[in-house]
């Protein structure tokens, strides 16, 4: 189970983060009551949510001549 934490966690530092949650899916099949796979997998999904949210913004700060 560790090598597989640590591909998650090298997923998540190349910003793969879609990989990374699938990694840990398959933790989890192995091992159903790991909470920390929980917590990962909840903060990946925020990251991938305000990724969407501000993204948008990045783009209309740059086309309105903006620093950001």
């Amino acid at each position: 189970m560790s090598e597989n934490t640590d591909k998650a966690m090298e997923l998540f530092k190349n910003k793969q983060y879609k990989e990374c949650i699938d990694v840990f899916h398959s933790i989890l099949e192995t091992s159903p009551d790991n909470a920390n796979i929980y917590n990962n997998m909840a903060v990946m999904r925020c990251i991938i949510h305000l990724a969407c949210i501000i993204n948008p913004f990045r783009i209309l700060i740059k086309k309105l001549n903006f620093n950001f």
